[in-house]
């Protein structure tokens, strides 16, 4: 072993134990609203018939699984996150050669670890993510990563949040839409917008509802005190016109604070996203010919938080899951391709 590759696993091993002391305090450290799907998913452990809400069941069969039970101790609960998050990295480091010790490295590194230790070093629907994520990267081999990521998106929208469902059909239809070469750049653009809008009239001829009216339904029972970040519709839904407006406001909300920062977790939020904005804007620029399904998810991501998320805070909260996928896409060595075979 050399000396920079001694240093690198000292500085990963150092970083983890940094890690599991935030992860252990992180309880002291963030308000209670911030561990109320915690809470959730143990009174689910107790009785899992409880409700027919599919998500929260399956997630804390999972636990159940495990043998954890709603009165698993807050030591051994974040321990066991923190393990998972520790085979994350330790995967990323060894099997996919990345070195944390660059610096665009070390920035996403270190915000995934601070938001990790806010939302997922916990029993929660993230965790689970991560779980399998990194099942994924252990086994999977380079050539088939990006159709076992799909293939996961689609098992994980399944069992676990139905949305992901809709993130895997638009990031499959944007690998060969983007991928396509005889189109270009203003014609990829017409055809996200109308694949967009395709899926609004499809949802509002199967429901007679619009997609957007997700978000109102749940700000609308909300306790405003405790969302001070929320993202309404700036229109009333009458028609698929509407509808798309709402979609075009909550997609720009993603990466510009429309209304204002109103509270410093939205401060981090947007900290949080020109960073990833950044980093995949610079993959772009170096990867104009072929795209990597990882981008593509990614893009899918912000696609559908533009229609169902209700605040800033929730769309932190679910964009975690982009940090891993983002440190494979930009030290991705070789050409992936979802149709690699």
């Amino acid at each position: 072993m050399t000396k920079r590759n001694l240093f690198s696993m000292s500085f990963n091993m150092f970083f983890l134990a940094l890690t599991m002391i935030y992860f252990f305090v992180s309880r002291n450290i963030f308000p209670s609203y911030f561990f109320i799907d915690n809470l959730t998913i143990k009174n689910y452990m107790n009785n899992v018939y409880l409700s027919d809400d599919k998500n929260f069941i399956n997630t804390a069969k999972f636990f159940l699984f495990f043998h954890f039970d709603p009165n698993t101790s807050v030591l051994i609960e974040t321990f066991f996150s923190w393990c998972i998050f520790a085979a994350l990295l330790l995967i990323l480091a060894l099997k996919y050669k990345i070195n944390f010790l660059e610096l665009k490295n070390f920035i996403l590194l270190a915000m995934f670890a601070l938001l990790f230790g806010a939302y997922a070093a916990q029993f929660s629907k993230e965790l689970v993510v991560f779980f399998f994520l990194s099942i994924i990267f252990m086994f999977s081999p380079a050539k088939l990563l990006n159709k076992n990521l799909a293939l996961f998106v689609l098992g994980y929208g399944i069992f676990f949040r139905s949305y992901w469902i809709l993130i895997f059909l638009i990031s499959v239809l944007f690998t060969y839409v983007v991928n396509s070469s005889h189109l270009n750049k203003f014609m990829k653009l017409l055809l996200y917008l109308a694949t967009v809008l395709s899926m609004e009239i499809s949802y509002n001829l199967m429901t007679g509802n619009f997609l957007s009216d997700a978000r109102y339904s749940i700000n609308s029972v909300r306790d405003v005190s405790l969302a001070n970040t929320m993202i309404n519709n700036p229109l009333f839904n009458t028609s698929i016109f509407t509808d798309f407006f709402n979609f075009l406001y909550g997609l720009v909300n993603v990466f510009v604070p429309i209304d204002g920062i109103n509270s410093s977790n939205e401060i981090l939020y947007y900290v949080w996203i020109c960073t990833i904005l950044f980093l995949c804007i610079k993959y772009l620029r170096s990867n104009e010919d072929r795209v990597d399904y990882k981008f593509l998810f990614i893009l899918s991501v912000f696609t559908i938080q533009s229609f169902f998320e209700p605040d800033a805070g929730s769309m932190l909260r679910h964009q975690i899951v982009l940090a891993p996928m983002l440190l494979l896409l930009i030290n991705n060595k070789k050409k992936e391709d979802f149709n690699a075979e």
